[in-house]
């Protein structure tokens, strides 16, 4: 997996692509984000959309990322959400930990 990132205003927007097949497929997403959210990025987007593939690896990243932000008193927005990992949220039950937006410009507004 590799990912990109983009700041508008106040937003940071990351974008992983690929595969997260295994925890280590994270640690460099992990490690950057933390120091992002130390540095004051509080409004966090995850689009989706360049996911090809994920499992509970993925599941995993989500939850750290969510707890990581809002013990920053920060937002996390999901945003185009693969079929695959939407059906995963829904049968473990973490869909309601997550806001997710079907598009980025109605992820931007919620957090707006």
């Amino acid at each position: 997996m590799i990912f990109r990132n983009q700041r508008i205003d106040n937003l940071l927007i990351v974008m992983p692509e690929g595969r997260i097949l295994k925890e280590q497929d994270t640690v460099e997403l992990r490690q950057w984000l933390q120091s992002a959210v130390d540095h004051n990025s509080s409004k966090v987007i995850f689009d989706l959309k360049g996911l090809e593939f994920v499992n509970s690896s993925c599941l995993n990243l989500l939850v750290y990322c969510r707890n990581l932000i809002m013990e920053r008193n920060g937002q996390l927005v999901l945003c185009n959400v693969p079929r695959q990992l939407h059906h995963l949220l829904q049968i473990t039950k973490l869909a309601d930990l997550f806001p997710i937006a079907e598009r980025t410009a109605e992820a931007m507004a919620m957090l707006r």
